[in-house]
């Protein structure tokens, strides 16, 4: 069976996002997709922004 992670709408709130991830992680789910909203609201936009380069 194949597991696919569908998240969205973190508006750059990287502890969010943090937690997200390692989830996704501990139930070896391998396919990510991320539908948009990376940026806006909390403080952390940019840092949001090059995790996200970083896991392509």
């Amino acid at each position: 069976m194949i597991q696919i992670a569908v998240f969205s709408d973190v508006h750059g709130n990287l502890p969010a996002l943090e937690v997200v991830l390692k989830d996704i992680e501990q139930r070896g789910i391998h396919q990510k997709f991320c539908l948009g909203d990376l940026v806006d609201f909390a403080p952390w936009g940019n840092e949001v922004i090059e995790k996200m380069k970083r896991l392509n």
